[in-house]
C-alpha cells in the first residue's frame, strides 16, 4: 500500500484520458505536454515526500508479489488421487450432444 497517493502526472496522460475528449481541452490530445504542465500547476511538482513517487510503487509491487507468490507456494492444492478421479469423471463426456 503507498504510504500518499502518486502524483496526477505519474497516472494521468492525454491517451489515458482520451475517453473524456470534450470534457478538457483538446490542445492536450495534441500537445501532450500542456496537459503535463497544467497538472503541475494545479498539483505542484513532483516531489517525494508529498506523492509516492513510480519507483516507491515499483518496490511495493515487487514486495506483493514476493508475499503473493510465498503464499501461492504454501498453499496445498488436492490430494492427487482426487484430482485423478475428478478427471475421469469428465472423460467421457459427449458435449456434441448426440
Amino acid at each position: 500500500r503507498m504510504r500518499r497517493p502518486p502524483h496526477p502526472a505519474d497516472v494521468y496522460n492525454a491517451g489515458n484520458l482520451a475517453i473524456f475528449a470534450g470534457w478538457f481541452p483538446s490542445e492536450w490530445m495534441r500537445e501532450p505536454e500542456a496537459l503535463d504542465k497544467w497538472l503541475k500547476s494545479e498539483f505542484g511538482e513532483i516531489v517525494e515526500g508529498e506523492y509516492s513517487t513510480l519507483d516507491e510503487l515499483e518496490v511495493i509491487m515487487e514486495r506483493a508479489f514476493v508475499d503473493a507468490k510465498r503464499l501461492y507456494d504454501a498453499e496445498e492444492g488436492p490430494p492427487t488421487d482426487d484430482v485423478d478421479k475428478t478427471a475421469g469423471k469428465f472423460g467421457n463426456l459427449n458435449i456434441r450432444g448426440s
